[in-house]
């Protein structure tokens, strides 16, 4: 039989006992982690593009003018203006025009807390000092 008890954020129902409470609570956060997995895959699966992660690498230093940034990451503009309209239409850079130059920058909580991430670990001081894991210099923005 049922006993009525506050857990957790919601009121526990005469009818369910706590073990079947437990299970649909369980559910629930399985249903959670599955939607915060794919949002996230979705977001590396866009920095698994070496390209579209050397952009970022530069634009975590700030805005950047497109052709500059195509310059800085070794791209022709209009491969570059390729993989930022990715980025954009998926919600990772936002861009501003002056003129006839556009800039961007990131506009991602997520994207700068994964660059700030990978900037440390292969780049910054707390580098990884085993040469064959690290990156060169150039790859570092």
């Amino acid at each position: 039989m049922g006993v009525e008890a506050d857990i957790g954020p919601c009121r526990l129902p005469q009818a369910l006992t706590i073990d079947v409470y437990l299970l649909i609570c369980a559910f629930m956060q399985l249903k959670e982690m599955e939607q915060t997995a794919s949002h996230v895959s979705g977001l590396l699966r866009l920095l698994s593009h070496k390209d579209r992660l050397m952009a970022l690498c530069h634009l975590a230093q700030g805005e950047m003018a497109a052709g500059a940034l195509a310059e800085a990451v070794g791209m022709k503009p209009p491969a570059m203006s390729q993989q930022l309209a990715i980025l954009r239409r998926e919600g990772i850079v936002a861009s501003r025009r002056d003129g006839q130059t556009i800039y961007y920058r990131i506009d991602n909580e997520d994207a700068v807390a994964i660059m700030g991430f990978l900037y440390e670990r292969f780049c910054g001081d707390g580098a990884n000092s085993n040469a064959a894991s690290k990156t060169s210099v150039e790859e570092c923005a």
